[in-house]
């Protein structure tokens, strides 16, 4: 891939998002009732839709983002949502017409990739198979997209290439030129091709790491439930939807922590919640899913003490709390604490204390620098609690240097932006399979293609 294809990607979806307020999960929602049309549910939830996806059609998608659609067409009544799952309507749900369309844009593609064999036959270079001519395709499609769609909708003249290049470009283009003088519904098949394969990309986004954005410069320091979360205290949902979520940021740079007053904390709820384990007075979620689960007094006792050891595994370390010997870099903990205490309403009093001494932490660690980018900023707190993190993004406007990322984000907003920087895995379907289920489930209007090349031009 190359830098032109994620620049068309990005212009495609910011097209998308001009004009049809659709945002990158969006482009998820065709097949996701495609499986929920086509498959016996009746309580579902996010892992169940995110394998069906997977086995349909080889995309690998996070279930938080799953979730995040599924509560989408809850709002839409197009399902239901019934505490922590979703009930499936059948009846409110269109049928799904991806897999006809598929076959139809598969048949396309196979007839443009055994035209270019057969037209390779009395050529310098001489294909061998099928294969072999879709490879060379795209591998002109990557180069040239932007041309043959204009060449489609505004009548441009195909691409010539510079005498010095590739002997597979050369190939394809005096193919497509022949095609395009003498075989009009042929080159309406390449067409289908063509916009199968931006489709493809802008769905994949296979090479955004191209745009170096990554967080190799950023430690991400998880607040107490989140840590809860990875301990698989709370349940198995919760347990993978955070490690996928460390996991999916790890894997672009990503270091994750905790600090010291944070692991007093969590060693203090943990051993709080094995004191009321049996105890008809017990309350809260881990009391609740550790009598699910059958854990014993023991059980809860030796996961609080080797908290540390368990977190490292997943790659999250203990890491010392920062002093504040500079003023000038401390938040004022009056403000903050009337902020918490308005709009805020903890069960444990002592919350209160280690999360304003998180931030504060943060604003230690991010000293003498004043990050523009979240990929810039050294250090940020990961909060599984919405009212907080906006809370300090709006006191870090009012009070603070930093206010361009604020020094606490969500868990949800780590996992979404994570993904968007790398949304899918390779696709575990062939490449043809890939594009024509891309081209069925996503082709726009014509109109709609127009405005693309009109955003790509100004890129």
């Amino acid at each position: 891939m190359n830098n032109l294809t994620t620049l068309t990607s990005l212009a495609m979806l910011k097209v998308n998002v001009d004009e049809n307020k659709r945002d990158y999960l969006e482009y998820l929602r065709p097949f996701v009732l495609h499986v929920l049309s086509t498959r016996s549910f009746g309580f579902i939830n996010d892992e169940e839709v995110s394998r069906a996806v997977e086995d349909d059609f080889g995309l690998k998608i996070p279930h938080r983002a799953i979730n995040r659609l599924l509560t989408r067409l809850a709002k839409k009544r197009i399902i239901e949502k019934d505490g922590e799952t979703f009930k499936c309507n059948k009846s409110i749900i269109a049928p799904s017409d991806i897999e006809a369309e598929k076959t139809k844009a598969k048949l396309h593609i196979d007839r443009i990739s055994k035209a270019l064999h057969e037209f390779s036959k009395d050529k310098a270079y001489q294909i061998t198979n099928g294969s072999e001519s879709l490879d060379m395709l795209l591998f002109f499609l990557s180069k040239f997209s932007i041309e043959c769609l204009k060449t489609y909708i505004f009548g441009n003249t195909i691409p010539v290439p510079p005498k010095k290049t590739h002997k597979h470009i050369v190939l394809v283009s005096q193919f497509l030129r022949h095609i395009y003088n003498n075989e009009a519904a042929l080159f309406d098949s390449f067409m289908v091709l063509a916009k199968g394969h931006m489709l493809a990309n802008a769905l994949t986004c296979p090479d955004l790491d191209s745009l170096n954005q990554t967080f190799s410069k950023v430690t991400f320091y998880l607040d107490t439930p989140f840590a809860i979360q990875l301990l698989n205290l709370v349940g198995p949902e919760k347990e993978r939807a955070a490690k996928e979520t460390v996991t999916s940021a790890r894997k672009i740079g990503a270091k994750f922590a905790i600090f010291t007053h944070t692991s007093q904390e969590l060693y203090n709820v943990i051993k709080g919640s094995a004191k009321y384990l049996n105890s008809p007075d017990g309350r809260g979620s881990i009391v609740r899913e550790s009598r699910k689960e059958g854990r014993s007094y023991t059980d809860l006792i030796l996961i609080a003490e080797k908290r540390e050891e368990f977190l490292l595994r997943d790659g999250v370390k203990t890491l010392n709390t920062p002093t504040y010997d500079d003023h000038s870099f401390q938040i004022d903990e009056i403000v903050s604490e009337e902020l918490l205490d308005d709009e805020i309403d903890y069960y444990n009093p002592n919350a209160k204390s280690f999360d304003v001494n998180s931030v504060r932490s943060i604003y230690a660690l991010r000293r003498g620098s004043t990050p523009c980018r979240l990929e810039e900023a050294n250090a940020t707190f990961v909060t599984s609690n919405n009212k907080f993190a906006q809370l300090a993004f709006n006191y870090g406007k009012q009070y603070e240097s930093t206010k361009e990322v604020s020094s606490v984000m969500t868990d949800f907003s780590l996992a979404n932006i994570t993904w968007l920087k790398s949304p899918m895995d390779a696709p575990n379907l062939p490449k043809a399979e890939m594009l024509s289920y891309a081209y069925a489930a996503l082709n726009p209007s014509e109109a709609l293609w127009t405005k693309y090349l009109s955003e790509i031009d100004r890129k």
